[in-house]
């Protein structure tokens, strides 16, 4: 994960976010801290290699326990292996730009 769009977003979900990055192959899921996004899609740019994104809605966090602004990791995992292929660290008000843990 190189970055992501917003940097931050409501507890309850919702909001549309950019993954950008490279090496996304699907299918995938996305998590913030381990509750699964919906409408995960790829999109792919065979032109240029660092520039592929995932795009889906932040899932609503606001049976998770505390109160914002909360911080969660985003993980992008490969459904068919179940190997994550990226880690994003860190969160304000549900989730933000942080320092890349792992992935490719």
């Amino acid at each position: 994960i190189a970055s992501i769009s917003p940097i931050a977003g409501p507890i309850d979900g919702g909001t549309l976010v950019t993954i950008f990055g490279s090496g996304f192959t699907g299918p995938l899921t996305v998590t913030f801290g381990g509750v699964t996004a919906i409408d995960v899609n790829i999109f792919d740019d065979q032109s240029i290699s660092d520039n592929d994104k995932i795009t889906c809605l932040s899932p609503d966090y606001s049976q998770q326990g505390g109160s914002p602004p909360i911080s969660v990791a985003v993980q992008v995992t490969n459904v068919e292996t179940g190997n994550t292929q990226a880690v994003l660290d860190g969160g304000l008000d549900q989730f933000i730009e942080a320092s890349l843990k792992s992935g490719l």
